[in-house]
């Protein structure tokens, strides 16, 4: 082993790699902060070990730092020195170490300049022909300012290059290289290629000890200002370089930026000083640990750099914490790796700090009539924010090394923005809102001269530097006249939407097939009921949609559809629906798609008038990497970027998220298999999502139209925030620009029907004066009104006194109490209450209960809760057997049996009872007419056959083999099962009886079909008063534990078929007869408490949506429809009022549109 020397070391150092060859004590952790000589570059400490070092027959003790990166195998310093009594004789190049009476001299061997280091490449490096390039080259030196290059003959000969010699500048254990290709071919360098030596220059690893404990913050007087490093400059000139020279304002500038400079020094982070800390509030909560994540070997080396880097940055400490998350690596576009920790059980119990997040429409207004502008960002931002000391173990995550915990803000917290924004707000914002603001990590200080501004900047850079923030150069822009902020231009001139903001809407090229028209003209199906005139737009391009399956191939676009495209493309980016500044207290709603080649997002928004804005659309095509994810890998993507692109709109906001992907609905909530979901989960849980519902295909039709339909080019996050009542436009174009040349007044946008203040008395006064009913009883007052100042009162049952409400004022009130934000469309009741509390008319009861049940938002969302409308209408019993059948697939079990049946076939005669069954793996129509073929060859073809709607039933192949029959089939009422009574009966006797006797093999359900069937058509039924089987087939069956009869009576055959025929009549008659009977009793049961309603033709009416098709907060019922024809006495035809799609539904469905007062 080689030691060095060095008598200006303050501490002595050994190389990691040298330890596993020597004999030593244990490794011992030490937290000391060294740095190299010029201050800055940090120099990392792995522990602490004790060794001996052997001068002759004298031993020295002495500890020793080990580290990863050292110029030689030891270096001692002056601590071992003056340790052991060791004198160095520079003249003899000589050492003399000391122990009592003994003494020991050895020869130096060499000095610090005839020790070299390799330099070798760090990338595989291409040299062209006759070309001369600058290479990146590694050296096991973290810093130095003199070391002399000597390149390697062997390589230059070998390769034919040239290498020259000279003097570099080590920096991170990097430097800079210039080769040289004389030659006509190309010369390839790979990684790890050694191109030659360095040695030192002089004493070029002087260490210097630093430690918080014995570094005091100097205060600005005693500040000794020195040149910054070359780094710096260089930041420092590519930010100025914009200012003209020719005046002294650059200079000004720089010397501002000269005199902060430490704020732009990224390379060794540092951890602000505030007196604001980030909390985690978890109440009484349990801790909350979870195993590590399994890793590879590359992942494992990963971990261990970015673990010794943050230990290093005094990011993160050891921990003995009992709490504890996984961490995983996420690997980037660039190759390289990203540390991120699953918080999201410690984000479970965490209560939600709702700080305020600044609004970007005042964040944008606050900006108008400025000239100079200066954007900073903070590098790492959350890293930087301190961690309160007892929410520190919270933090701790698992590594194959250990427990560790957080000093610092980590990403994927709760709160983690919330705090953030209160921190900045508390150190720079307070006291500065008329030129700082701060949004998210981005700052903005803007002025309107640029003396002003250079005060400004002065000012905020010196509060970054006093509480050691740092910025990002790469993303800082100083002094400029112009800048792009939050999706807008700023400038002197006001503040404009950026140029692009509609470009995913805009840039839709006209189709120039069906496929694509019908893609368009579908994908606006969400926006029908927010565009006005919606039909009447789009009736050219329905005219060219709408063919039939012969005709499809005859497709035309012409002039009225190409200027009925570009009208909905302007209603889909103009107002009243595109594109509002997102209401602060309103919540928001994402809907995604993803399809092979692009993903899609619209965020919208309803205001209080539930009238929909839409903030954003966004569209982006999928790379190659990207194009070959899972399906649900591309729909997770989707929501990931959406929210990265949205960030400065949906970070305040609650959102709800749809998705056509259903196994996304919980993804944010809890651990998947998929590693890269996992990520992208981790990555929202700073946003506030409130639930991702599952929206089928068919219905996310907006965000599908962004993922599908060919868009010429690829757009990124499209937004457009357009300030309220601030341009002289009245209907301004997708291009105008939005001017702000002051702070304007913003006006009230609320609509009228909201827009309701509290009674005023000096308003009703004013409006009684003009209202001939109050006049009249003025002048002849009841005992129940008083007239006090001028105003008519109405004394109540309990004393109290309410104005008499004028005509006039009626529809306001009751929009008041009733449909405004504050009232929240409550009943009638409720309504009524709090009305009579202020005021009085006449008849004010009918008046609220038409007012409320006119009510759209009610119609659609309220929940029915009297019984479904419609009397019972009764079949009439058949004739005979087989007159009438019914048929429907039921499932009884969620699993298939053991012979591979998921569903069972019944068919029931409506006369008899009879239940024909069958078992069957499938229920498609196949399945159906086979079935259907089979029962007529046994028993006979029926008369009528009835059925739901379902396709396994409505196709054309059950109807042709009906036809074929001579069957009439019958289809009875969508989403009204009552129609198949008798069916529906039957499986809800069935499935119990089923259950019992399969209890013990719940697998083997179908082998016990046969045995229900048979005990319940040998049974007397409750409705007949007969068995099935009798009156099926004329006879009793004979049963398994019947007696033997001794005796066999014969008859004649002619004489047993009058007997039978006789009987046979009989017996059909009086079960009809019971039938009758039973459904008189059922009806009268079924009608009582029921309403029976009747439409006329042309009445407007809602359908209720079955449960099955909406998702939870849907409204309950849509249209509106209106009445064309009435079937029978509780059916009709329906028509869709905007698309004229007809529908048969029974009342029970039906809801009645009442026209507003």
């Amino acid at each position: 082993m080689r030691v060095l020397i060095d008598t200006v070391s303050t501490h002595s150092f050994i190389r990691a790699s040298i330890l596993g060859l020597i004999r030593h004590g244990p490794i011992q952790t030490n937290m000391i902060d060294l740095f190299m000589a010029d201050g800055r570059t940090p120099f990392p400490v792995l522990g602490e070990v004790s060794l001996n070092f052997n001068i002759k027959n004298i031993r020295t003790k002495n500890k020793v730092l080990v580290v990863k990166e050292l110029c030689c195998d030891c270096l001692v310093g002056i601590d071992w020195i003056r340790n052991n009594s060791v004198t160095l004789d520079i003249y003899n190049q000589q050492l003399t170490a000391r122990s009592g009476n003994r003494q020991a001299t050895v020869k130096l061997e060499t000095d610090m300049e005839s020790i070299s280091f390799p330099v070798r490449t760090i990338n595989k490096i291409m040299i062209p022909p006759y070309q001369q390039v600058i290479v990146k080259a590694h050296v096991p030196i973290s810093s130095s300012q003199k070391t002399l290059f000597t390149p390697r003959p062997h390589l230059e000969y070998n390769k034919s290059i040239e290498l020259p010699s000279a003097v570099l500048n080590i920096q991170h254990y990097t430097t800079y290289l210039t080769i040289s290709n004389p030659t006509n071919r190309r010369c390839i360098l790979a990684p790890n290629t050694r191109l030659g030596d360095v040695i030192q220059m002089g004493s070029a690893f002087t260490l210097s000890t630093i430690t918080r404990s014995m570094c005091p913050t100097s205060s600005p007087n005693n500040i000794i200002q020195t040149p910054p490093p070359e780094s710096i400059t260089s930041i420092i000139n590519n930010l100025t370089q914009h200012i003209p020279s020719l005046n002294d304002d650059q200079h000004k500038l720089r010397t501002i930026l000269t005199k902060y400079s430490a704020i732009f020094d990224t390379v060794n982070p540092r951890i602000a000083d505030t007196t604001s800390v980030h909390t985690i509030r978890t109440g009484d909560a349990a801790t909350q640990n979870s195993r590590a994540y399994p890793q590879n070997n590359e992942q494992r080396t990963e971990t261990e750099k970015i673990i010794d880097k943050m230990l290093h940055a005094k990011q993160i400490r050891p921990s003995i914490s009992p709490w504890s998350s996984p961490m995983l690596l996420a690997r980037k576009k660039d190759g390289s790796f990203r540390f991120v920790v699953d918080y999201r059980k410690l984000n479970a119990i965490t209560t939600i700090d709702a700080y305020p997040m600044p609004t970007i429409e005042e964040t944008l207004q606050k900006l108008g009539g400025h000239t100079f502008f200066t954007k900073m960002d903070l590098a790492s931002g959350y890293f930087q924010i301190p961690i309160r000391e007892e929410d520190k173990p919270k933090t701790a995550f698992t590594t194959g090394r250990g427990l560790y915990e957080f000093n610092v803000l980590p990403q994927g917290l709760r709160n983690a923005s919330a705090s953030f924004q209160r921190i900045m707000n508390t150190i720079l914002v307070n006291k500065r809102e008329s030129y700082c603001i701060v949004y998210m990590d981005d700052i903005l200080i803007f002025s309107k001269t640029f003396n002003d501004h250079l005060q400004h900047v002065e000012e905020i850079m010196g509060i970054l530097d006093k509480h050691r923030f740092t910025v990002s150069p790469a993303k800082c822009s100083m002094a400029q006249s112009s800048i792009d902020y939050l999706g807008h231009s700023i400038s002197g001139e006001g503040v404009t939407p950026l140029g692009d903001n509609m470009a995913p809407i805009l840039t839709m090229p006209e189709p120039r097939s069906l496929k694509e028209a019908n893609l368009f003209i579908g994908g606006l199906g969400f926006y029908r009921r927010f565009i006005k005139d919606f039909a009447k737009l789009a009736a050219p391009i329905y005219a060219v949609t709408n063919k039939s399956k012969a005709r499809r191939g005859e497709f035309y676009w012409g002039d009225k559809q190409s200027a009925a495209f570009q009208s909905l493309k302007k209603a889909l980016t103009s107002k009243p629906l595109f594109l509002n500044f997102p209401e602060p207290n309103q919540p928001l709603l994402l809907s995604t798609d993803a399809s092979d080649k692009r993903i899609g997002a619209v965020l919208k928004q309803k205001s209080a008038d539930n009238k929909l804005h839409v903030i954003s659309y966004f569209s982006q095509m999928l790379s190659t990497t990207q194009q070959r994810y899972s399906t649900i890998e591309k729909e997770a993507l989707a929501i990931h970027t959406a929210f990265e692109k949205l960030r400065p709109y949906v970070i305040n906001h609650e959102v709800t998220i749809e998705t056509d992907h259903c196994p996304l609905c919980n993804f944010h909530r809890r651990t998947t298999r998929n590693r890269r979901i996992d990520f992208w989960s981790i990555d929202l849980a700073d946003y506030n999502i409130k639930e991702i519902k599952y929206k089928k295909g068919s219905c996310n039709c907006d965000a599908d139209l962004l993922s599908r339909y060919p868009i010429n080019a690829s757009i990124g996050a499209i937004t457009r925030s357009m300030t309220r009542k601030v341009t002289t436009s009245s209907s301004p174009s997708p291009s105008s620009d939005v001017s702000i040349k002051s702070h304007p007044t913003l006006t009230d946008n609320t609509p009228p029907q909201v827009r309701v203040s509290p009674i005023d008395l000096n308003r009703i006064r004013e409006e009684q004066h003009y209202d001939d009913l109050i006049q009249e009883k003025m002048k002849k007052p009841d005992k129940y009104s008083i007239i006090k100042d001028g105003i008519l009162f109405r004394e109540c049952k309990n004393k109290s006194k309410v104005p008499f409400l004028p005509k006039s004022l009626i529809k306001e009130v009751l929009q008041a109490f009733h449909d405004h934000l504050s009232a929240a469309h409550f009943g009638r009741n409720r309504t009524y209450t709090n009305i009579t509390k202020r005021c009085y008319w006449p008849n004010m009861y009918l008046d609220i209960k038409n007012y409320v049940r006119s009510c759209d938002t009610c119609a659609r969302h309220n929940i029915p809760r009297n019984k479904p409308p419609g009397h019972l209408q009764s079949i009439p019993p058949p004739e005979g057997i087989f007159d009438l059948v019914g048929l429907d697939f039921w499932r009884p079990a969620s699993e298939l049996s053991t012979n591979g049946n998921k569903y069972i076939l019944v068919l029931t005669d409506y006369m008899s009872k009879f239940v024909i069954a069958r078992a069957t793996p499938h229920n498609n129509a196949q399945t159906v007419a086979e079935f259907i073929v089979e029962v007529a060859s046994t028993f006979g073809v029926p008369k009528q056959l009835l059925t739901d709607q379902g396709t396994h039933f409505n196709n054309e192949l059950v109807n042709a083999i009906a036809q074929l029959l001579g069957c009439h089939h019958i289809l009875s009422t969508a989403y009204h099962p009552q129609t198949n009574g008798q069916v529906e009966r039957w499986n809800a006797t069935m499935r119990p009886q089923l259950n019992k006797l399969a209890s013990q093999q719940p697998a083997d359900w179908d082998k016990y079909l046969s045995a229900v069937l048979s005990a319940y058509n040998n049974g007397q039924h409750d409705t007949t008063g007969i068995t099935p089987f009798e009156l099926m087939f004329g006879r009793n069956p004979s049963m398994v534990f019947d007696p033997t009869k001794p005796m066999v009576q014969l008859s004649k055959p002619s004489d047993y078929l009058v007997h039978m025929r006789t009987f046979r009549a009989i017996q059909i008659q009086s079960a009809r007869s019971n039938t009758q009977i039973q459904q008189v009793r059922m009806k009268q049961r079924y009608d009582k408490s029921r309403s029976n309603p009747r439409y006329d033709l042309n009445d407007l009416v809602l359908i209720r949506t079955p449960p099955p098709q909406r998702h939870k907060g849907a409204e309950i019922y849509q249209g509106p429809y209106r009445i064309i024809q009435l079937i029978h006495s509780n059916t009709y035809i329906v028509e869709q009022v905007h698309t004229g799609n007809q529908r048969r539904v029974h009342t029970s469905m039906l809801k009645p549109i009442f026209e507003r007062i």
